[in-house]
């Protein structure tokens, strides 16, 4: 038998059309450590038998928790399958539109209902994770290095030796080098200006942002078998939003030099800003992240020492308010009006030429 080796090891996904069941895995998913694992209520017994020791213990309900942490990457598709990240991206988002222009525009769904097969060759077996909601994603990248992503995921169930995806499956996904989006290949627009949309004139340098999505879903519950195909009663029903999800943002300037973010904390002003990674190697692949309205918490400049003084802003995302809704996707005509939207442009050649599915 195999050594389960880290360089080795791979993982696919694809998004699911009914709850409980796995589906061959299209996308390469271009991840750099995963902890996805499964566990088991122990039910210890307390009944006072006249002993000291323990007699056995039941197994109770069944659940299965982790994190996947990525390297976020310009989509490249080979035939029908592809290498990226865009799979996470829509489960944790909830509703993919295709924009004939060549573009995945990823928007915010309310009643989330997304959610996929994760498979991992660990080369001693594979594993599968059936029906893998997204509870958080962060998104981050500093300056001198590329965009990562941390998706805590909870699956439904987590099967070893998985029935669905088997070593072929992983033979189809492409095997090509990605192009990473990286941070030099970024621009950052803010402004408080919402008479037009985001210009030349509104961008600033920054060292290193992040973006987070807290989903606010209910937790593993459980209940007894029913009719809606509910048949096992030691997993999990299916999980639910449970109260309003929560986004934030925060920058750093390596430099305190005006006090224009805290100004704005102070009057409470709003904000609107992206991010734009355009591929080098192919201007038409492109990553761009829409927040159409923030307000700054807090933006306090410390002095840590002689040195240089930075100042990190950190902000709540809102939906787009009305009376400043100026930003539109790039296809100038879709509105912005989630938290925040994110736009995955692909080369018609050799990216995406569908919607995410």
């Amino acid at each position: 038998m195999a050594d389960s080796i880290g360089v080795l090891a791979d993982m696919g996904a694809r998004l699911e059309s009914g709850f409980r069941t796995a589906v061959d895995i299209t996308d390469r998913i271009p991840y750099t450590s995963e902890s996805l694992k499964f566990e088991f209520q122990r039910l210890e017994q307390e009944a006072l038998l006249g002993v000291a020791g323990k007699y056995n213990s039941d197994q109770g309900v069944k659940f299965a928790s982790g994190d996947v942490n990525v390297d976020m990457v310009y989509t490249t598709e080979v035939g029908a399958v592809f290498l990226s990240a865009d799979q996470f991206l829509y489960w944790a988002m909830g509703t993919a539109t295709w924009d004939t222009d060549r573009s995945n525009q990823l928007t915010l769904q309310d009643d989330l209902a997304r959610f996929g097969t994760i498979a991992i060759d660990k080369q001693v077996t594979i594993w599968e994770a059936i029906s893998c909601y997204v509870k958080s994603m962060t998104l981050s990248c500093e300056t001198t290095g590329f965009m990562k992503g941390v998706f805590t995921f909870q699956p439904y169930n987590m099967i070893i030796t998985g029935a669905k995806n088997e070593a072929a499956e992983f033979t189809a996904l492409p095997n090509v080098e990605p192009n990473r989006c990286i941070g030099t290949d970024s621009i950052f627009y803010i402004a408080s200006d919402f008479s037009d949309a985001l210009a030349t004139g509104d961008k600033i340098g920054i060292s290193n942002w992040s973006l987070s999505l807290d989903n606010k879903l209910t937790d593993d519950e459980y209940t007894t078998v029913e009719a809606s195909g509910h048949t096992t009663n030691t997993f999990p029903i299916q999980p639910v939003r449970n109260g309003f999800r929560e986004v934030k943002f925060e920058f750093t300037l390596p430099r305190y030099a005006a006090d224009t973010y805290i100004t704005g904390k102070v009057n409470n002003t709003p904000f609107q800003a992206k991010i734009v990674f355009t591929d080098p190697s192919d201007s038409d692949n492109q990553v761009i992240i829409y927040m159409p309205h923030l307000r700054i918490n807090e933006c306090s400049p410390t002095i840590d020492g002689p040195g240089i003084t930075p100042i990190t802003v950190s902000c709540s995302c809102f939906l787009a308010d009305t009376t400043y809704d100026v930003m539109d996707f790039d296809d100038a005509a879709t509105a912005v009006v989630k938290e925040f939207g994110i736009e995955i442009m692909s080369d018609a050649t050799t990216g995406r030429s569908a919607v995410i599915s």
